[in-house]
């Protein structure tokens, strides 16, 4: 069985924690025993639960600002630019992450960018004045979790290869014009290529569109899910509540206390009060990540509306 060769989209990691690194890597690059098993999977079955693109990126790391600022201009100048950039808000001693995008961008300019910091250094219309107001640039809460970072790679990668094939084309077409109206018998090698282009641009196009029909239906599910999820713990903690509060509410006597200390024994054993301080926060992280997740295909599907292959 043949399989196609899929190009890998480079990412680049500017962070001064190097455990960071190994981090991402072990996210969108794992192990390659991994890979193997989702690709078994496919040959018996046709189909793997494993990620689908889990050997889909190469990445390069960065550990200070300027490092990344020379990457970034290297790979521009050897043809192979990066599609995405993760980059840390605060790596003293040098740039910090707003400085480094500011430099990053006057280099290559389609660059997608992902903010992640722990901190609140800077808020968003502090950023927006002094990087712009983008669609290249998202932020990421430290610490993050897997599957964002998976959802926002290929998102951003994808509008990344995008936007560089709208710009070539845009490019492409107005030479092959400007050839054709000097020289109706200009080479056709130029046409070819535009075709090329106009052709990975619509496949483009097609994926980002199904993106909705792929995602859209489990992230609704998901988010059913989490919010019954989220209703069946508030009403078992009330149950509960009502519980103690009725065995308390019991005139006093020998069974009362028993009852009393089985109760106080049960709700030590399973440690409730961590639970009901734990569980809600996790449930809105859990919403949270759902709705970036949704709000990010909707920014793509509106971006895909507005392209128009000529």
């Amino acid at each position: 069985m043949t399989r196609e060769t899929k190009k890998k989209h480079r990412i680049i990691v500017i962070d001064d924690n190097r455990a960071i690194h190994e981090d991402y890597k072990k996210i969108l690059v794992p192990d390659i025993n991994i890979a193997a098993l989702g690709s078994l999977e496919t040959e018996l079955f046709g189909v793997s639960n494993t990620h689908g693109q889990i050997d889909n990126f190469d990445i390069d790391s960065a550990y200070q600002g300027q490092e990344g600022f020379e990457l970034v201009k290297k790979a521009i100048a050897t043809g192979l630019p990066y599609s995405l950039a993760f980059v840390d808000m605060r790596m003293p001693p040098g740039w910090d992450g707003i400085e480094t995008i500011e430099h990053i961008w006057q280099a290559d300019p389609e660059l997608q960018i992902v903010i992640c910091s722990a901190y609140s250094d800077h808020s968003w219309s502090e950023i927006s004045q002094r990087l712009g107001s983008s669609d290249k640039l998202l932020i990421l809460k430290k610490p993050f979790d897997n599957v964002e970072i998976i959802q926002m790679a290929h998102a951003m990668c994808q509008k990344c290869t995008l936007t560089r094939l709208e710009q070539r084309l845009m490019d492409l077409d107005a030479i092959v014009r400007q050839q054709t109206s000097n020289n109706p018998t200009s080479s056709s090698q130029d046409h070819q290529e535009l075709g090329e282009l106009k052709s990975q641009l619509e496949k483009i196009l097609i994926f980002v569109g199904t993106l909705d029909n792929e995602l859209g239906v489990p992230i609704q599910d998901l988010q059913d899910s989490s919010r019954l999820l989220k209703n069946a713990f508030g009403e078992i903690i009330n149950l509960t509540t009502n519980l103690q509060n009725a065995v308390r509410n019991i005139p006093e006597n020998a069974a009362k206390q028993a009852l009393l200390a089985q109760l106080d024994q049960v709700h030590g054993n399973s440690n409730l009060s961590y639970i009901q301080e734990r569980v809600p926060e996790t449930f809105k992280r859990l919403e949270s990540a759902l709705d970036r997740i949704g709000n990010g295909i909707s920014n793509m599907q509106n971006m895909v509306k507005n392209q128009k292959i000529h």
